[in-house]
């Protein structure tokens, strides 16, 4: 079986002559694409004949995440050099000092750590004109490409420097100036290895990767306190990567108002590296943060994300961890509790309209996902409240669709029958 790659046909000649060149080309099977629609369908296409994926830029990677999020193969992304990528604006301004930096794109800038290294590099108010990725669709190109016309007609932008191959070729269609940044040689062969290392593991050996996202500081915070809540914040972190045995196995990069660190961890250790990091860590020195587990650090990312809207919307100083389909959290509390998929939907918007404390209502979710039938008085005795605010919390979640309720039982004596609920179908767990 071999390593099926998924690339932007503009892309496959190049990546062909890396792989014919280093020898390895016999070890993978190229598939060529011209939309992110095809992308899944040539995955479903390949799942039972290949060892592995290997995806050609970040944004096809999210889209196949998107379509299919339980990918039984791995998947590895051939990522640009950050590097090359501001390179080509640092020379952008030697050979076009009439158009300044704040009057191009680029489709580069938008992940954790991007704005701190860019604005590190390049002269104060000369960051480009970008654009943030938080989800990729069929019509996400189209949408971005008619943003970038729109600022090129309004005369807003002069020049784009762009990575994702599609998006090149719909502007340079519409006559807007722009440089295609392609992947080199280098990055295409680092990934090619990496994927045939994923897709034949040596045997007992796994990786994953925990990303932890510690956000910092609030909008009311002036510069100062936010650059000392952030040196603080780093001091700590770098205090806590010198006394692991490895210190290649954890890596802190900045962002704003927000700090990514990326450890190297095994699966059986699930959240014993992150609970470690944020023992080390004092007692307020992060507002919340978002812990995601994946076998890469795209993956990990996404995961850390979400864990961390979930950890804003429990309150200050949470933090929550997603692990594939599970949320875990509040990871500190000691009534830390898992939430299976079907839940994750549910915020804590629902737990302040039923008037409950945001742990109170992620335990009461795993208190349906763990009992087959739940009446009012268990709901009251496990809540510690009333019968009666038992009562208006379970018929508020079985009009919202949560909660349905089940057959009343026969032959429980004189009075009333009791109301038993349960989890809806939809958020059963399989």
């Amino acid at each position: 079986m071999k390593i099926a790659v998924l690339t932007p046909r503009h892309s496959l000649p190049m990546i062909q002559d890396v792989l014919q060149k280093n020898g390895i080309l016999s070890q993978f099977s190229l598939a060529a694409y011209d939309s992110l629609a095809e992308i899944p369908l040539q995955y479903d296409s390949i799942k039972d004949k290949a060892q592995g994926v290997l995806v050609t830029g970040r944004l096809p990677w999210r889209f196949l995440m998107a379509k299919r999020p339980d990918l039984e193969l791995p998947v590895t992304c051939i990522a640009h050099s950050k590097l090359r990528a501001c390179l080509s604006l640092l020379r952008h301004m030697v050979e076009h000092p009439e158009i300044p930096l704040g009057e191009t794109f680029c489709d580069f800038i938008h992940e954790i750590g991007d704005y701190a290294m860019y604005a590190d590099i390049l002269p104060p108010g000369h960051l480009p004109h970008t654009i943030s990725i938080t989800s990729a669709s069929e019509d996400f190109i189209e949408e971005i490409a008619s943003q970038v016309e729109g600022l090129y007609r309004q005369g807003r932008i002069k020049m784009a420097y762009l990575t994702i191959t599609q998006l090149y070729i719909l502007l340079h269609e519409r006559g807007v100036p722009c440089q295609h940044i392609s992947i080199r040689p280098e990055d295409i062969l680092h990934a090619a290895q990496e994927s045939l290392r994923r897709g034949n593991p040596e045997p007992g050996s796994s990786r994953t990767i925990a990303l932890v996202l510690l956000e910092y500081g609030s909008g009311q915070d002036g510069e100062a306190e936010l650059e000392y809540q952030e040196a603080t914040l780093m001091k700590a972190l770098v205090d806590y990567k010198r006394t692991l045995p490895d210190a290649r196995d954890m890596s802190i990069s900045r962002g704003n108002r927000m700090v990514e660190v990326v450890l190297e961890t095994v699966p059986d250790d699930h959240y014993r590296r992150v609970l470690e990091l944020l023992g080390n860590l004092g007692e307020g020195m992060y507002r919340n943060a978002g812990a995601g587990l994946g076998v890469d650090i795209i993956s990990a990312r996404e995961r850390g994300e979400q864990a961390l809207g979930h950890a804003r919307s429990f309150g200050k100083g949470c933090v929550f961890g997603l692990d594939q389909e599970k949320l875990t959290g509040p990871l500190l509390d000691p009534k830390c509790v898992t939430l299976d998929s079907p839940l994750l939907a549910l915020s804590g918007d629902t737990a302040k309209r039923l008037n409950i404390s945001p742990m109170n209502y992620i335990r009461l979710l795993m208190l349906f996902q763990r009992e087959e039938a739940i009446t009012s008085d268990r709901v009251a005795e496990f809540l510690n409240i009333t019968a009666r605010s038992a009562n208006r919390i379970l018929a508020s979640l079985l009009a919202d669709g949560v909660l349905e309720e089940l057959p009343r039982l026969d032959g429980q004596g004189p009075g009333r029958p009791t109301r038993r609920y349960a989890l809806s179908n939809r958020l059963r767990p399989v």
